[in-house]
């Protein structure tokens, strides 16, 4: 099956809501250490802004998880 672009927006952004998650992490939080701030941040969660893939490489410093793993977990989501 192929995917669009807005299938790949909304599977990265539900996996870095799990990754933000998982790390037990406050929207706040994830702002500070991503250096991405908490109003923009939450526009990317909530699939409102496509990720810039420069915003996505700090939000996953923030994370501590690297781009490649949360492309891979997310492509799985949409396999689901």
């Amino acid at each position: 099956m192929a995917y669009t672009a807005e299938d790949y927006t909304r599977a990265i952004a539900a996996q870095l809501r799990a990754e933000r998650a998982a790390a037990q992490m406050t929207v706040r939080e994830l702002a500070d250490a991503s250096g991405v701030t908490e109003q923009s941040l939450l526009r990317y969660l909530n699939e409102k802004r496509d990720i810039p893939v420069p915003v996505l490489y700090q939000i996953c410093e923030g994370l501590k998880v690297s781009v490649h793993e949360v492309v891979r977990r997310a492509e799985l989501r949409l396999d689901d």
